[in-house]
């Protein structure tokens, strides 16, 4: 038997285009993680 966790991420960072450029990777697609949440100021 397997043991899956959820992993979620929040991306967060100062710089828009880092904000921009991790948003933009298919988080669920190609690495299981759901992004729930961004922003370019913490």
């Amino acid at each position: 038997m397997y043991n899956h966790e959820q992993i979620t991420l929040c991306i967060i960072d100062d710089i828009k285009s880092v904000v921009d450029g991790l948003t933009a990777i298919e988080w669920a697609d190609e690495h299981g993680i759901t992004l729930v949440g961004s922003s370019a100021n913490g």
